[in-house]
């Protein structure tokens, strides 16, 4: 194991507390994976977005469904209960809709293939197909919002392996993973 990453410099830590301040502003209350990675200023920065819903490019029902699916693609019980929490209390999805979006699909008709694109970028590692694009071509996204689309995939991706890996004790109500054709 390699040693450990030095500490952040004392000039960084007010953006790491206006980071830390809004997630708690949003979530309520501090989440344990946030703690954990705001030992380093700028994991924090690039993974904000994916722990608090808070990108107002993309819509929060879409932002919802995606860590939805992505932390059950990863089989993250943190960040699952974390994103059904977000989906449930920020953006406001129904438990029908939550549990489609742990089956990699959704009701919505342009939610639905975003995020059936994020779990088979996943799948594939990022080897995507026509098929895969045309997927985002149907829900009519411009090559900006393919950009954020990823940026967006990355993000919860990396949130769900940082979980995985720290263990964070859970401070969300715990959801259950569902059993998939994959498992």
């Amino acid at each position: 194991m390699s040693p450990p990453m030095p500490r952040p410099d004392e000039e960084r830590k007010p953006q790491r507390a206006a980071l830390l301040d809004a997630i708690t502003a949003r979530v309520g209350f501090t989440p344990n994976i946030a703690s954990l990675i705001a030992e380093h200023p700028d994991i924090l920065a690039l993974l904000a977005p994916s722990l608090c819903i808070k990108n107002e490019a993309l819509p929060l029902m879409i932002q919802g469904s995606l860590g939805v699916a992505i932390a059950q693609e990863h089989a993250s019980d943190y960040c699952l209960a974390m994103h059904v929490y977000l989906a449930t209390h920020v953006a406001k999805l129904s438990t029908d809709e939550i549990a489609l979006n742990q089956s990699g699909q959704s009701d919505d008709a342009r939610t639905d293939p975003l995020v059936k694109f994020a779990i088979r970028t996943m799948r594939a590692n990022g080897h995507v197909t026509a098929d895969d694009l045309a997927l985002l071509r149907s829900a009519k996204l411009a090559q900006s919002d393919i950009l954020l689309l990823l940026l967006t995939i990355f993000r919860s991706v990396a949130t769900t392996f940082l979980a995985n890996l720290l263990a964070p004790p859970l401070d969300f109500p715990a959801y259950p993973l569902a059993i998939t054709a994959h498992d």
